[in-house]
């Protein structure tokens, strides 16, 4: 009995510490991904949000909140398209896209 209380403890540790952590965290955790393209790595993170409202709430969150990150080297937006930010880090490069269906 000890050592099935243990193995499941055991596991459930594991798990914990496996876990990667997630750079949205408003909205709805949809899924996270990591694609490889042309030797390039890409890792996806889809969060949604109830409605319109939360919707743009949550993007000007998260846009702030990806920038704590690391040091900025580079921002990149458009005035015509606030829903679109590109954030250079030294490891990394952000893209924040508001996505609609």
């Amino acid at each position: 009995m000890l050592f099935i209380l243990l193995f499941i403890f055991s596991l459930i540790f594991i798990f914990a510490i496996r876990k990667k952590t997630r750079l949205l965290h408003f909205g709805t955790f949809r899924f996270a991904k990591t694609i490889t393209h042309n030797q390039h790595r890409f890792y996806l993170e889809e969060v949604t949000f109830d409605n319109r409202q939360q919707a743009i709430h949550g993007y000007f969150q998260l846009a702030p909140a990806l920038q704590n990150y690391g040091k900025v080297q580079e921002t990149e937006y458009d005035f015509f398209d606030f829903y679109s930010v590109v954030l250079r880090f030294d490891d990394c490069t952000m893209k924040l896209v508001r996505w609609q269906v």
